[in-house]
Protein backbone atom coordinates (compact mmCIF):
# COMPACT_ATOMS: atom_id res chain seq x y z
CA UNK A 1 0.00 0.00 0.00
CA UNK A 2 0.91 3.81 -0.78
CA UNK A 3 1.62 5.98 2.36
CA UNK A 4 1.31 9.31 0.47
CA UNK A 5 -1.90 10.44 2.04
CA UNK A 6 -3.87 12.95 0.11
CA UNK A 7 -3.81 16.30 2.22
CA UNK A 8 -7.28 18.34 0.43
CA UNK A 9 -10.46 16.00 -0.19
CA UNK A 10 -12.59 18.74 -0.21
CA UNK A 11 -11.56 19.50 -3.49
CA UNK A 12 -13.15 17.95 -6.44
CA UNK A 13 -9.87 18.10 -8.16
CA UNK A 14 -8.44 16.18 -5.38
CA UNK A 15 -11.31 13.63 -5.77
CA UNK A 16 -10.43 13.09 -9.09
CA UNK A 17 -6.80 12.19 -8.71
CA UNK A 18 -7.54 10.07 -5.93
CA UNK A 19 -10.18 8.48 -8.21
CA UNK A 20 -7.03 8.32 -11.56
CA UNK A 21 -4.55 7.08 -8.26
CA UNK A 22 -7.08 3.70 -7.13
CA UNK A 23 -7.97 3.37 -10.63
CA UNK A 24 -4.36 2.31 -11.06
CA UNK A 25 -4.14 -0.16 -8.50
CA UNK A 26 -3.09 2.36 -5.49
CA UNK A 27 -4.61 1.93 -2.24
CA UNK A 28 -4.91 6.10 -0.66
CA UNK A 29 -4.96 6.76 2.88
CA UNK A 30 -8.16 8.98 3.89
CA UNK A 31 -7.13 11.54 5.82
CA UNK A 32 -10.04 13.61 7.73
CA UNK A 33 -8.93 16.74 10.49
CA UNK A 34 -5.42 15.62 10.46
CA UNK A 35 -6.25 12.17 10.93
CA UNK A 36 -5.97 9.06 8.87
CA UNK A 37 -9.42 7.57 9.02
CA UNK A 38 -9.24 4.81 6.47
CA UNK A 39 -7.79 3.90 3.07
CA UNK A 40 -9.72 4.54 -0.44
CA UNK A 41 -8.59 0.88 -2.12
CA UNK A 42 -9.17 -0.46 -5.49
CA UNK A 43 -12.24 -2.91 -5.68
CA UNK A 44 -10.33 -5.81 -6.38
CA UNK A 45 -8.08 -5.33 -3.25
CA UNK A 46 -11.53 -4.95 -1.36
CA UNK A 47 -12.67 -8.69 -2.85
CA UNK A 48 -9.38 -10.25 -1.87
CA UNK A 49 -9.16 -8.85 1.54
CA UNK A 50 -12.79 -10.02 2.06
CA UNK A 51 -11.76 -13.70 0.96
CA UNK A 52 -8.58 -13.24 3.42
CA UNK A 53 -11.18 -12.54 6.08
CA UNK A 54 -14.07 -14.81 5.29
CA UNK A 55 -10.94 -17.87 5.46
CA UNK A 56 -9.48 -16.87 8.18
CA UNK A 57 -12.36 -16.34 10.53
CA UNK A 58 -13.57 -19.66 9.62
CA UNK A 59 -12.38 -22.22 12.20
CA UNK A 60 -13.29 -24.69 10.71
CA UNK A 61 -11.61 -24.21 7.03
CA UNK A 62 -8.56 -23.14 9.01
CA UNK A 63 -8.46 -26.60 11.32
CA UNK A 64 -9.30 -28.45 7.53
CA UNK A 65 -6.78 -26.68 6.00
CA UNK A 66 -4.06 -27.75 8.78
CA UNK A 67 -5.37 -31.41 8.70
CA UNK A 68 -4.66 -32.01 4.84
CA UNK A 69 -1.98 -33.91 3.95
CA UNK A 70 0.32 -33.70 0.81
CA UNK A 71 -2.02 -35.59 -1.33
CA UNK A 72 -4.80 -33.84 -0.16
CA UNK A 73 -3.82 -30.17 -0.45
CA UNK A 74 -5.75 -27.52 -1.62
CA UNK A 75 -4.28 -25.38 -4.89
CA UNK A 76 -5.82 -22.52 -6.45
CA UNK A 77 -8.27 -19.85 -4.78
CA UNK A 78 -10.53 -21.59 -6.81
CA UNK A 79 -9.99 -24.62 -4.61
CA UNK A 80 -10.32 -22.84 -1.30
CA UNK A 81 -13.56 -20.89 -2.18
CA UNK A 82 -15.13 -24.30 -3.27
CA UNK A 83 -14.16 -25.48 -0.05
CA UNK A 84 -15.92 -22.05 1.86
CA UNK A 85 -19.17 -22.58 -0.10
CA UNK A 86 -19.15 -26.05 0.70
CA UNK A 87 -19.09 -25.43 3.71
CA UNK A 88 -21.64 -22.30 4.17
CA UNK A 89 -23.83 -24.80 1.47
CA UNK A 90 -23.45 -27.69 4.91
CA UNK A 91 -24.34 -24.97 7.39
CA UNK A 92 -21.16 -25.05 9.39
CA UNK A 93 -20.78 -20.84 8.68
Amino acid sequence: MTEEPVADVDALAAWSAIAARVEHGESVPFIAHGKQVGYIVPVGELERLQETIAVLSDPDTIADLRDRTSEDQLTGVEALQDLLAARQAAGKR
